[in-house]
């Protein structure tokens, strides 16, 4: 029976302002983590892109070492994950320039300095920022 207090009401769930400070939580860390995130995958692409060019350097130095020419020397044209194609230039019996491009569609780092990576015979070549 009554006794004439008024009965408190057990009310579950939350409140309008907890779930918006949730959301703006979720939203900073979001927004700090995606661009990390973006910059991770763009440099794990672009080793992608350095091992096959060194794959491919190597194969050109141990043919090199067995007829004295850089000429009729082959390499895979492809990273091995297939974010970049390999490109040969400047071919000759003792030079040549390796060139590493982003597979279109596939790699982010299209508009970056870093797009296409270049390996000189001699070591040299793109910027030591992108290797």
């Amino acid at each position: 029976m009554p006794s004439g207090k008024s009965t408190y009401r057990e009310v579950s769930g939350f409140t309008l302002i907890e779930i918006m400070i949730t959301l703006v939580i979720v939203g900073i860390i979001a927004g700090i983590a995606l661009p990390s995130y973006s910059n991770y995958v763009i440099d794990a692409r672009r080793t992608d892109g350095q091992v096959a060019l060194r794959a491919a350097a190597q194969a050109l130095e141990r043919c090199r070492t067995e007829t004295f020419t850089y000429d009729n020397c082959t390499f895979s044209p492809n990273s091995d994950d297939g974010y970049y194609e390999l490109n040969v230039t400047n071919l000759s019996s003792t030079t040549y320039t390796l060139t590493a491009t982003p597979t279109v569609g596939k790699s982010q780092d299209g508009d970056s300095a870093c797009a296409a990576i270049v390996l000189i015979q001699d070591g040299t070549g793109t910027p030591g920022e992108c290797w």
